[in-house]
C-alpha cells in the first residue's frame, strides 16, 4: 500500500540556542557519527610516523590545524544541522587531507584515499547539492596536489576524473539509501500511528451508549486516521441515506469548513455508487461531475480525493463513512475499511444498549416513559425556563374494571396514553407512574400553555366511559420539579374533588422559582 513518505530522518540532535553548553545525551548523540571518522583519521595520520617515513614538520602542523577545525565545524553541524556548516567541515577536512599528503612528503602515498571521507559525511547527513559540491572540492584538491608536486597535466586530468566519477558514484548511493531509508521508516511511523489510532478506536467506540455518540466519534477517528502526520488535515463525513438524499450526521475538519446538511445522491455519483454497490470507493473530484449541493461545498473545501466506505448493522446499510483529501489521494483505504468494521460492532452494541435503556424506562403497557424515564426527563430541564407538570388520574377505572375487565381498562389506558402523545410537542413527556396516574412533563409552557394542553386532553376523552382529572402546577426552576409534582397532584385531587372531568391549576405562589 502507498503511503505519503514522512519527512526524512534527523541525524542530528538540536538543542536550544541559549542552552549553557549541550547534555550529555547529545554530547553522546555527536560523538557516534563522528567516531567512524575520527578512528580513521587517527589511523592514517598515526601511520605517516612510521620508520621509513619523510615527515614535513611545517604541513603536518597545518594538517592538525585543519583537522581542528574540522572537529569543531563538524560538532556545530551534527548539533545544529545546517548545510553552511557541513560544507565547511568537509572543505575543512579536504584541507587536512591536502596538507597530511604534502606532510608525508608522497603524492602518491595512499593517504588520499582519506578524501572519501567528505563525501561520506555529505552523502549521509547532507543534501545532493553538498554532496556534488564537495565532489567538485575533492577533483580540486587533486589538481591542488599535482599542482605541489609538478604533475603532468594528463595525469592530473586523468586522476582528477577518476575521484570525481567514484565520489559521485559514492554520493549518489548514498542519497538513494537514504531515500529508501527515510521511505520505510516513514512507512513503519505511519503503520504504527494508524494502528494506534484503531487501537484507541475500538476501546473509545466500544465504550460509547448511544449511535449519536459511537457516530461522532467515528468520524473524528476517520479523518485523523485518514491524515498523515504533520500533512494537510482532510476531511471526513458520515452520511445517513434516505431514498434519493444523504443526511450528514456528523462532520470532522481540522481546517475548519462546512457544507450542506443534506445532500442529493445524484449530485455525488461516488456516495451513490458506496450506496448502490456497499462496496468502498476511492476517487478523484471533478467540479463538473459533481451536483449543485455537492460541487460549491468541494471547491470550497479545497477537497481534490476522497474514499468512502458503507457501514452495514444487522445486514442494512446504516451509513457512509467518507474521508475528503485535499491535493493528494487518500491512502488508508484498507485502515478506513477496518475501521468500518470496528463501527459496525460499536453501532450494533450502542443500539442494543439504547433498545435497553429505552425498555428500562418505558411503561410496557401505554408505551409512556415509566418513573424512571420521567426523571431521566426532569434531569434535561434547562435552568431559568418555565415548565409544566400536569398529574392526570383516571375517573372511575376502577369500576370500569369490575363491571368490564381489566383488559376494557387497559384498553382506556392505551387510548389515553395515545391521546396525549398526539397533543405533545417533540420533547415533552408522558409517563405513567401508577395504574391509573399519569405526569405530564411540557418545555418551555407556562400557565397559559398548560391549560391549553390540559384542555385538549379533555377534549381527546371526551368519548371515553372513564373521564380524566387534571392538576397543573408550573415552575423555572428545575431544582423545583419535585415540589410542583406534588402541587400538580394536590390540583388534580382537587378536581377530582369537584367531580371530575376537568382540571385544576395549583396556586403559582406556593411554588419555588
Amino acid at each position: 500500500m502507498a503511503r505519503t513518505p514522512g519527512a526524512p530522518a534527523n541525524h542530528g540532535t538540536a538543542a536550544g540556542a541559549d542552552s549553557p553548553g549541550p547534555p550529555a545525551a547529545v554530547t553522546r548523540t555527536i560523538g557516534r557519527p563522528l567516531l567512524p571518522f575520527a578512528i580513521t583519521t587517527a589511523g592514517a595520520f598515526a601511520s605517516s610516523f612510521l620508520p621509513g617515513a619523510d615527515v614535513v614538520a611545517r604541513d603536518m602542523a597545518l594538517a592538525l590545524v585543519a583537522l581542528a577545525g574540522t572537529a569543531v565545524l563538524a560538532a556545530l553541524a551534527l548539533r545544529w544541522p545546517r548545510g553552511s556548516l557541513r560544507v565547511a567541515a568537509a572543505v575543512a577536512y579536504l584541507v587536512f587531507v591536502v596538507f597530511l599528503v604534502l606532510g608525508q612528503g608522497n603524492l602518491g602515498s595512499g593517504s588520499f584515499a582519506l578524501a572519501l571521507l567528505p563525501v561520506l559525511w555529505t552523502g549521509l547527513f547532507g543534501t545532493a547539492v553538498e554532496s556534488a559540491a564537495i565532489t567538485l572540492a575533492t577533483v580540486a584538491a587533486i589538481a591542488l596536489l599535482a599542482v605541489f608536486g609538478r604533475q603532468a597535466v594528463v595525469v592530473t586530468i586523468r586522476r582528477s576524473a577518476l575521484w570525481g566519477v567514484v565520489a559521485a558514484g559514492v554520493s549518489v548511493a548514498l542519497h538513494q539509501l537514504r531515500t529508501w531509508f527515510d521511505a520505510s521508516l516513514a512507512e513503519r511511523n505511519a503503520s504504527l500511528r494508524e494502528s494506534e489510532i484503531l487501537s484507541g478506536a475500538v476501546k473509545e467506540l466500544t465504550s460509547l451508549r448511544t449511535e449519536a455518540a459511537v457516530v461522532e466519534a467515528a468520524t473524528r477517528v476517520a479523518g485523523q486516521l485518514c491524515s498523515p502526520a504533520g500533512g494537510t488535515p482532510r476531511r471526513s463525513v458520515y452520511f445517513a441515506v434516505d431514498g434519493a438524499n444523504a443526511h450528514i450526521l456528523a462532520r470532522f475538519d481540522e481546517a475548519g469548513g462546512a457544507g450542506a446538511g443534506t445532500i442529493a445522491l445524484a449530485d455525488h455519483p461516488p456516495l451513490a455508487q458506496v450506496v448502490s454497490t456497499l462496496k468502498p470507493v476511492t476517487t478523484s473530484f471533478e467540479a463538473v461531475t459533481l451536483g449543485p449541493s455537492v460541487g460549491p461545498t468541494v471547491v470550497r473545501s479545497g477537497l481534490t480525493h476522497g474514499a468512502a466506505v458503507p457501514v452495514m448493522v444487522g445486514g442494512v446499510l446504516h451509513g457512509v463513512l467518507a474521508v475528503g483529501g485535499r491535493n493528494e489521494p487518500v491512502y488508508a483505504t484498507d485502515r478506513l475499511v477496518d475501521l468500518a468494521g470496528i463501527v459496525e460492532l460499536a453501532l450494533a452494541n450502542a443500539k442494543a444498549n439504547e433498545a435497553l435503556a429505552a425498555q428500562a424506562a418505558t411503561d410496557p403497557l401505554t408505551r409512556c416513559a415509566n418513573r424512571r424515564g420521567l426523571l431521566q426527563a426532569a434531569r434535561l430541564l434547562p435552568g431559568r425556563r418555565p415548565f409544566a407538570v400536569i398529574a392526570a388520574d383516571l375517573d372511575g377505572l376502577k369500576g370500569l374494571n369490575d363491571r368490564l375487565g381489566h383488559e376494557a381498562g387497559d384498553g382506556v389506558l392505551t387510548r389515553f396514553a395515545d391521546s396525549v402523545r398526539s397533543v405533545l410537542r417533540t420533547g415533552d413527556t408522558c409517563a405513567r407512574i401508577g395504574g391509573d396516574e399519569f405526569i405530564i412533563l411540557a418545555h418551555e409552557a407556562d400557565r397559559d400553555g398548560a391549560v391549553r394542553l390540559a384542555e385538549r386532553i379533555l377534549a381527546a376523552m371526551a368519548g371515553e366511559p372513564t373521564g380524566v382529572s387534571l392538576g397543573i402546577a408550573t415552575a423555572r426552576d428545575p431544582d423545583a420539579f419535585d415540589l410542583a409534582v406534588e402541587q400538580a397532584d394536590q390540583a388534580m385531587y382537587r378536581a377530582k374533588r369537584e367531580g371530575g372531568r376537568r382540571y385544576c391549576v395549583a396556586s403559582p405562589v406556593a411554588l419555588a422559582s
